[in-house]
């Protein structure tokens, strides 16, 4: 089963199995367009890039696609105590998640300083995702400081319309929600533009629309965005 926004200038998304994080999957526009370039390039300042983007803006996603063609493992901020270094092969890299967390405290900033010190001595990369860059992070190794602020950086933008309403079908379709035509259209035009308050829509309808026995419509969409569930 599908469900397809004919305007968005996406195709069809499969409605089938869990989220997707795969390069096919994800939703190209200007807002994001350099991003994807940059993980997809080997441009890299001394094989170091920073992702940087508003929450729930595909960083993960796009971190997750190099991740997986790259055969470098994926971590976040809560797990880097957890990888074995020694297990990297040369030549391959790491993928860190919610960089920024990681360098905010005493404990984790040093492996990763180690981390970024190891991957470099051994030929591989390193691609991290935070929500701003290195320079606003709080970090307190000058060492860690210096390499982080001499890394390539990259940005995803908050979203265009096209971007938006690709974002918003993708999520409806990975809650397998049929949407009628019309009411991605609705939301986007009446919306705050943000990625996290995308999802949060969709979580809401899709909930209504399920605890109350309600169709999804624009009159439900409607309902949601005027704060009368949630």
């Amino acid at each position: 089963m599908t469900v397809t926004d004919t305007d968005s200038g996406f195709g069809p998304f499969d409605l089938a199995g869990p989220p997707s994080s795969l390069r096919r999957d994800f939703l190209v526009s200007d807002a994001n367009s350099s991003a994807f370039s940059m993980i997809s390039g080997d441009r890299w300042q001394d094989g170091r890039l920073v992702l940087t983007g508003p929450p729930s803006s595909g960083k993960s996603h796009l971190a997750s696609i190099w991740s997986r063609e790259s055969g470098a493992p994926f971590l976040n901020s809560r797990n880097i105590a957890e990888l074995e270094l020694d297990d990297i092969p040369a030549g391959v890299g790491v993928a860190l998640d919610d960089a920024d967390e990681a360098a905010a405290q005493p404990e984790s900033e040093a492996l990763l300083l180690h981390l970024l010190n190891f991957v470099f001595q051994n030929g591989g990369s390193v691609l991290l995702t935070a929500n701003e860059p290195p320079a606003r992070w709080p970090i307190g190794l000058p060492d860690l400081k210096s390499r982080l602020e001499a890394a390539s950086l990259a940005r995803v933008s908050r979203p265009d319309d096209k971007l938006l309403k690709g974002v918003l079908v993708k999520l409806f379709a990975d809650r397998r929600v049929a949407v009628p035509p019309g009411v991605v259209e609705y939301v986007v035009s009446r919306m705050d533009r943000s990625f996290a308050e995308a999802a949060r829509i969709v979580g809401e309808i899709d909930r209504c629309s399920l605890v109350e026995g309600r169709r999804i419509s624009r009159r439900l969409a409607a309902d949601v965005l005027n704060g009368k569930y949630g």
